[in-house]
């Protein structure tokens, strides 16, 4: 369709497509909603891209149910980003649905078809642009296990990055690591999804990645009554830093390796001051 046979083989195509199929859900799945529909206007024309009407009503039933994912999002929620396979300068696409019927798991009230729906689907272009438009809380509250956390970890790195720097790249996010109790920690002391800590843990933890420290971070005593800091046996020295200054008195306690990478252990009330030793422990590493 896009005159790239010079580039990738029938086979290579196969290939890929396979692996994209056996790694993902559709979106009747993974939204729970199914559409059938009557008219689908898009601003600018992306879909005029697909001559086969086969991909071009795939493409278009994809947009319309995109949209009507913001029949079940609190409102102020954004929708998410939708990335298109051809080339378009607008970052933004307008999307106008007429429906003949729709399928939700969860059901609206009053909501007879036909009927038609209107909205503003961000559609980024490259990857900088997709990570720029992604919003570190939603990717929190979203997450399911540590590699979600990672994520929007890296992505709140990257815009705090971008807002003191516009040419800033996702590959200037420092490489970090999320302990094998991190996850477990945020679950134990309200800071998973959306409970009350989960932002403060989220922005402290990027600050210190990027070395723009809030809070000081103070070594990790082997004792309270100690001045020897704690080190692991790899070398990593452990520290500690407030989040919160009062009530539970939240810190954050951290690993600093050998190579300058930060592995993030675990959070833990005022009381409860303990650095898990895990050479071997981290649940995800990376950068963005």
């Amino acid at each position: 369709m896009f005159g790239l046979t010079h580039v990738y083989s029938p086979l290579d195509i196969e290939k890929s497509i396979s692996t994209i199929l056996q790694r993902t859900l559709s979106l009747e799945n993974k939204t729970g909603i199914t559409v059938e529909c009557r008219m689908v206007e898009v601003a600018p024309s992306v879909t005029a891209h697909y001559t086969e009407s086969y991909f071009r009503e795939a493409i278009e039933r994809s947009l319309a149910t995109a949209v009507c994912m913001q029949l079940r999002l609190e409102k102020g929620n954004l929708l998410p980003p939708v990335i298109m396979a051809v080339p378009h300068e607008n970052s933004v696409l307008d999307v106008k649905v007429s429906l003949k019927s729709i399928q939700m798991l969860t059901q609206v009230e009053n909501l007879v078809c036909p009927f038609s729906l209107r909205a503003q689907i961000s559609s980024p272009s490259s990857f900088v642009g997709m990570i720029s438009s992604l919003q570190a809380a939603a990717a929190w509250m979203a997450a399911m296990e540590a590699p979600d956390i990672h994520l929007a970890i890296a992505i709140e790195a990257f815009q705090l990055l971008s807002g003191g720097n516009p040419k800033a790249l996702p590959q200037n996010v420092p490489l970090f690591h999320i302990g094998g109790y991190f996850c477990k920690s945020l679950v134990k002391n309200s800071a998973w999804k959306s409970g009350p800590f989960g932002n403060v843990v989220r922005t402290v933890c990027a600050k210190l990645i990027l070395g723009m420290f809030g809070p000081v971070p103070r070594p990790f005593r082997v004792s309270a009554a100690s001045a020897i800091q704690k080190t692991r046996e790899d070398g990593a020295t452990g520290w500690r830093v407030h989040l919160t200054e009062h009530g539970v008195g939240l810190r954050l306690m951290y690993w600093s390796n050998r190579d300058g990478t930060l592995e993030f252990s675990n959070i833990g009330p005022k009381g409860e001051e303990f650095i898990y030793d895990m050479v071997e422990g981290c649940a995800a590493s990376g950068g963005l």
